[in-house]
């Protein structure tokens, strides 16, 4: 973030506090049936979770050659292994038969 973006946030931000006001807008109510449809749930997985990268873990967790990490991402198990070159190689978590 270049300097005068951040001091422009910062003078918006006290601004805020000054008027203890905020940029939240009104609240807005979402119906239920939004968190429990089965189509809109697919749509997500299919064009949110399976199309775009996804951060699955922390760099951390993989510190070392050989170190590896499971995870369930959008119902497709996957294998992370940290190789010895350093880079991380993922896989699908499932036998070949």
């Amino acid at each position: 973030m270049q300097q005068d973006e951040q001091i422009n946030l910062i003078r918006r931000a006290l601004a805020l506090i000054d008027t203890n006001d905020s940029e939240r807008g009104e609240p807005a109510v979402s119906p239920v049936g939004r968190y429990l449809d089965p189509a809109r749930y697919e749509r997500e997985m299919t064009h949110i979770f399976r199309q775009h990268p996804l951060a699955l873990c922390v760099s951390a967790s993989l510190a070392q050659p050989g170190d590896s990490f499971a995870i369930d991402v959008a119902g497709l198990p996957l294998l992370l292994v940290r190789a010895e070159g350093g880079q991380v190689n993922g896989f699908v978590n499932a036998c070949r038969h």
